[in-house]
Parts: C-alpha cells; sequence; structure tokens
C-alpha cells in the first residue's frame, strides 16, 4: 500500500475510535422527547439548544433537559408581613399553571431551580404590594388588591425574562396568625350565645349566666360583645370573614389560550 492509502487508514481508524469512544462515555447520548428540550452547559455558560429527538454531547458538557408542556407549580409564600397601625404575618399558597411559551428565552433566560425562583420572586413581589398598598391587607378589605398587584409582577416577569406563561394563578391556602384564628372563633361563639341568651327568659338567661360563673367564666357576653364592638370600630377583625372569600380567587385565567 502506498502512503496516501496508509493515511487515509489511520484517519478513519482515528475517527472511528473518537466516535466510539463518545458514545461510551455514559451520559453522552441521551434522546429528547417531543414535550421536552435540552440545552448544553458548559465553562458557566449555555453553549447549545437541543431536542427533540437523540443527541450528542461531549465530554465536559452537562445537558439539561426540561419539559415544555403545561405543568401545575405550588408557589409558597411565608411569613408575609403587613403594615401598620397592626402588623401581622401569614402564610400564603397559590396554585399555578404554567407552559414554556419561549423555548429560548426560558433557557437562557433562567437556568436554576425554578421552583425556588419562583418563590422567591413571588415571595418579595408579596410584600412589596403589602408595603405599596398600605394598611393591614388582612383588617382592611386590600388583600384582593395586594394580589392582584402580585399576579401583575409574576406573570410578567416570568414571560417577559424566563419565556414561561401563566395560564391560570389561583389563591389555594392561607395560613392566618393566631390572634387572628382566635378572634374569630370567640367572636363568632359570643355572637350564637348572646343570640341564645335572647331566646330565653330572664330567669334562664340568669341561671345560665350562673352557671357559666361555676365554670370560670366570670364575664358577662354583653361585656365581650362590647369589647369585640370597640375592636371592630377601631378596624380591627372587620375583615376576618372577608377572607374565605379569597380562597379560591382566581388571579390569571388564559387555559384556552394555553390549550
Amino acid at each position: 500500500m502506498d502512503s496516501g492509502t496508509i493515511t487515509t487508514i489511520v484517519f478513519v481508524l482515528l475517527g472511528l475510535g473518537v466516535l466510539g469512544l463518545g458514545l461510551a462515555i455514559p451520559g453522552n447520548y441521551n434522546v429528547i422527547r417531543p414535550n421536552e428540550r435540552g440545552f448544553t452547559y458548559a465553562f458557566g455558560k449555555v453553549t447549545s439548544l437541543r431536542g427533540p429527538g437523540p443527541t450528542l454531547t461531549w465530554p465536559w458538557e452537562n445537558l439539561i433537559i426540561r419539559p415544555i408542556n403545561q405543568q401545575k407549580v405550588d408557589i409558597e409564600l411565608s411569613r408575609l408581613t403587613t403594615g401598620a397601625p397592626d402588623p401581622m404575618e401569614f402564610d400564603l399558597t397559590m396554585s399555578a399553571l404554567i407552559h414554556v411559551a419561549d423555548v429560548e428565552k426560558s433557557v437562557f433566560g433562567f437556568q436554576g431551580n425554578f421552583k425556588q425562583a419562583l418563590d422567591d420572586l413571588a415571595q418579595g413581589a408579596m410584600q412589596a404590594a403589602l408595603v405599596r398598598v398600605g394598611g393591614n391587607a388582612l383588617l382592611d378589605n386590600t388583600l384582593p388588591r395586594v394580589l392582584e398587584h402580585v399576579s401583575e409582577t409574576i406573570t410578567k416577569h416570568v414571560t417577559e425574562k424566563w419565556g414561561i406563561a401563566v395560564d391560570e394563578l389561583v389563591i389555594s391556602d392561607i395560613g392566618l396568625p393566631q390572634v387572628l384564628i382566635d378572634a374569630t372563633a370567640i367572636r363568632a361563639k359570643s355572637k350564637a350565645e348572646a343570640e341564645a341568651l335572647t331566646n330565653l327568659s330572664k330567669a334562664e338567661a340568669e341561671n345560665y349566666e350562673r352557671e357559666l360563673k361555676a365554670q370560670g367564666r366570670n364575664y358577662r357576653f354583653h361585656q365581650l360583645m362590647d369589647t369585640l364592638e370597640k375592636m371592630a370600630k377601631g378596624g380591627a377583625f372587620r375583615a376576618v370573614g372577608d377572607l374565605n372569600s379569597v380562597l379560591g380567587m382566581v388571579l390569571v385565567d388564559n387555559k384556552e389560550d394555553a390549550a
């Protein structure tokens, strides 16, 4: 064989060896499904977009695969603080349906833990909205307005910065401070007891109060009711009953557009 033929054979063998070595290294060959997209990450930056279909990567590249179909994500906010004059801490959970609207933007605009980043984004937006609206959102009937500000911030940011579309955003849970839970229970119970007293004769009412005092309850219903009414007039607890209407509140509804 002449030198040209030998050189060709050597290059072919080297090429086959490199290809075989690449295929033999675990993790270098992947199949990206139709509802997924991937991107390679090397030397601190995104190097390419991949998928759908089979894909090969170099040993120094990391392949990260993300679903692009609709997903449900719970956004959990904790220790939110209302404004003056009655600052209180509470927790809030929102349920979001999202999908990737812009694959390239979602890859290059965001490369970390999406759930954690979304929680952090909503936490900051919620606290900022509480300050912006002012007062105590739990007591002043302003929580729905606060939530509208938060939904606008979240949907705008994740769409413009991360390429993620929000199809639905719903309030799924509110963790009230214990003082409100206790006050609500006392108010409901005292109201029911006061209404029961109005249906009793004077003798029956006096006997009922004597029984209560014997059980260690040394106050009269009207005194408790007066106290609660003064608190209500002063701005405290007047909106507790309205908080139930916030549960299930739909902030975003674009499910038809997503379909």
